[in-house]
């Protein structure tokens, strides 16, 4: 992935340095990147926010990310991440 993409996307989770990040794919799918720039899974919007909430694993080249393991200083804030996953945050308190 070339860092102009890596730009418009996400980090889902940085130990000094981006360890997950998500790209928006113009077909509202989600393409996940690992340390190595390996996609990790495409997921939609229904996948990705499952995902972001635990409650699912991805299995990846470099292992498996269960979202809720990592502490949450390693995570985006999670208004920022809603909003780019394409949660409506209106009266939403965060």
């Amino acid at each position: 992935m070339k860092r102009s993409q890596r730009d418009k996307g996400i980090t889902l989770l940085n130990s000094e340095g981006p360890v997950l990040t998500a790209l928006k794919a113009d077909t509202d799918e989600f393409v996940i990147y690992d340390t190595e720039d390996s996609i990790v899974d495409i997921l939609d919007s229904e996948r990705m926010l499952a995902f972001t909430r635990g409650e699912l694993i991805l299995h990846g080249p470099l292992g498996d990310y269960h979202y809720s393991s990592y502490p949450g200083s390693m995570k985006p804030d999670l208004k920022k991440l809603d909003e780019f996953i394409g949660v409506n945050t209106t009266d939403k308190i965060y």
